[in-house]
């Protein structure tokens, strides 16, 4: 992270890419790289923009680009990949990890615009781990899980049904 706010964006991912090839169960390697992403590239020429929903934005909210939250995204997706490793060798460090990923995907997406698709992710990682169930009980958690009653049932099945397909659930 220190290269990152040094301003030496190519130093700080390879730091990260090199620990994530020795270790690609680390979750929480995965979450801080995906964090680190998601900030702003100004000196790159990256402008913040506002999330599609401001009136759900608060003071402690990152800044984020379009190209920040792609990267953050993409990020996500590789660990999720990553910790899944084969089937057969799936222990409940990985499942744990993947639970983590999974909520960490879920808040991105919610908070982004995707909110059926973010407490879709939110659902199946509190599946995965129980001990994540207070996240389902936030406020923005919960306007979106309220939407799948507007969105009505086969909208909502669709989507989870996409979700385990993804992610082999």
């Amino acid at each position: 992270m220190a290269f990152w706010n040094a301003g030496a964006f190519d130093a700080a991912e390879s730091v990260f890419e090199s620990h994530l090839e020795a270790h690609p169960r680390d979750a929480t390697a995965w979450i801080s790289y995906a964090q680190m992403q998601k900030k702003v590239r100004v000196d790159a020429g990256e402008r913040p923009t506002a999330r599609l929903h401001p009136g759900l934005q608060s003071d402690s909210d990152v800044r984020v680009s379009k190209a920040s939250v792609f990267r953050a995204r993409e990020v996500l997706y590789r660990a999720i990949d990553a910790c899944d490793g084969e089937p057969a060798r799936r222990d409940a460090c990985a499942i744990t990890s993947r639970a983590s990923l999974l909520q960490a995907l879920g808040l991105l997406e919610l908070t982004h615009g995707y909110e059926m698709y973010g407490s879709t992710l939110l659902e199946m990682a509190v599946n995965f781990q129980p001990k994540l169930t207070p996240v389902l009980r936030w406020r923005r958690v919960r306007c979106a899980r309220a939407a799948h009653l507007v969105a009505g049932a086969g909208r909502v099945r669709k989507m989870r049904e996409s979700l385990r397909s993804r992610f082999g659930v």
